[in-house]
C-alpha cells in the first residue's frame, strides 16, 4: 500500500481502491493512485480538507518542497490539493475532502509531467455518486 506508510494512524484507514498502471503517455512510467476513507474521530480538530493535509504533513515530518495547489472537482465533490517530492523520485500528490467526519482521500506518484497528466485524467472522468 503506497499511501500506508504516510498515513496519520495507518490501522484506522480503509483503501477503497489501489491502481498501479504503466502509463502509456509517459513511456511505460507506472503511476500509482490509492483512494482510501478515514474516520476523523480521533481527531476533533481536523474540520477541512486543508486541516486533513496539514496533518498529513505533520505525519511526514514536515518535508520540503511543498506546493499547495489550486482545489479540484473529482466526482462533483471538491477535493484541497497539495504536491512533493516523493521518495521513489518525482512527486506525490494528496488530494482530500471531508464529509462528516471522515476524510476522503487520493494520494497518487508520478515521476514525470506525463504520469501527473495521466493521473490527473484518470480522475478527471470521476463521476457524482449519490
Amino acid at each position: 500500500m503506497v499511501f500506508a506508510s504516510a498515513a496519520p494512524e495507518k490501522a484506522k484507514d480503509v483503501v477503497l481502491m489501489l491502481v498501479n498502471l504503466r502509463s502509456l503517455k509517459a513511456r511505460g512510467e507506472v503511476v500509482t493512485l490509492v483512494v482510501a476513507e478515514r474516520d476523523l474521530a480521533t481527531h476533533p480538530g481536523v474540520q477541512s480538507a486543508d486541516d486533513y493535509l496539514s496533518l498529513v504533513l505533520s505525519t511526514l515530518g514536515k518535508p520540503a518542497q511543498v506546493s499547495h495547489e489550486a482545489a479540484v472537482s473529482i466526482g462533483g465533490r471538491s477535493y484541497s490539493r497539495l504536491s512533493l517530492p516523493s521518495p521513489k523520485g518525482g512527486r506525490r500528490i494528496f488530494w482530500a475532502s471531508v464529509l462528516e467526519g471522515h476524510a476522503l482521500y487520493i494520494s497518487g506518484e508520478h515521476k514525470s509531467p506525463l504520469g501527473r497528466a495521466e493521473l490527473e485524467q484518470l480522475l478527471a472522468v470521476a463521476e457524482p455518486v449519490d
